[in-house]
């Protein structure tokens, strides 16, 4: 089995947005087929162990492999606004054309992936590229309303209410990867940290703990906030706060109120 190679690249779109992507890339002769996985979830750090996965597809089965971040994720340009946009679908069509005209690729496109890049090929898969050849959609559906991690039965799950707001909020409140993208490409700490305003309750205690610790870092430590970089963010479990509900006839009903620690780590760029 002879290893391929891995190229990072960023595909400029009609917008001028750049994509960054990640291109594994056969040890053959001639022009092969394209497999494409596109995902928000920051392919050059929180996911890369996603990696070997790739590599197999190239080495053992001689495919190239493209895993892009989605815009306004990882290390890509732009502004993240919502899941499945339909500015995300013209991106990735795009950005379909672009790999099926690379010369090392036969001009045929599949997408596949789990969860959230087997839905936006399932979205791909509709839209009808001309490059797009197949998709292999893993745990999706296409249809999103009554059978989804998110809608099940037509009702909205406690899921995204909490848990995937959040930690999506703070992750999109992330830099890009500068050993990739050098001087973030114009996108300071304040701008990178502002994408993160979703409409969704979640989105209002990161950002108000983002906005705590920059302004403690400038006004407790004396650092300059144009040179900070965010290094950590983790969300845990806190306590589980009891209270009681008057009821009549003296009863009370239990109310369990559940929190949760926020927590976010700065450092000044080059520390």
């Amino acid at each position: 089995m002879t290893e391929g190679r891995t190229e990072h690249v960023f595909v400029t779109l009609a917008d001028s947005t750049r994509l960054a992507t990640t291109l594994y890339l056969p040890a053959v002769g001639g022009p092969v087929p394209c497999l494409l996985e596109a995902l928000p979830y920051r392919k050059d750090d929180l996911t890369a162990t996603y990696r070997p996965e790739y590599l197999r597809l190239r080495d053992e089965h001689g495919y190239a492999v493209a895993r892009v971040d989605v815009r306004g994720t990882g290390s890509s340009d732009g502004v993240a606004t919502d899941e499945y946009p339909e500015s995300e679908q013209r991106d990735l069509a795009e950005l379909i054309g672009w790999l099926a005209g690379q010369p090392w690729c036969t001009g045929s496109v599949g997408m596949f992936g789990t969860s959230y890049s087997g839905f936006n090929a399932l979205h791909l898969a509709a839209a009808r590229p001309p490059a797009l050849k197949a998709v292999c959609a893993i745990y999706s559906s296409d249809d999103r309303y009554t059978d989804d991690v998110h809608y099940m039965g037509g009702s909205l799950r406690l899921l995204d209410v909490v848990d995937y707001p959040s930690y999506m909020v703070a992750m999109n409140a992330l830099p890009p990867v500068p050993s990739l993208v050098g001087d973030i490409h114009g996108c300071s700490f304040r701008d990178r940290c502002a994408y993160a305003r979703p409409e969704c309750a979640a989105a209002v205690p990161v950002r108000k703990v983002l906005q705590s610790a920059i302004a403690n870092a400038d006004h407790n430590h004396g650092l300059d906030v144009r040179e900070l970089r965010l290094v950590r963010v983790t969300v845990d479990e806190g306590p589980t706060i009891k209270r009681f509900r008057p009821r009549a006839q003296g009863r009370a009903t239990p109310i369990m109120k559940r929190t949760c620690h926020i927590t976010i780590g700065l450092a000044e760029t080059g520390s």
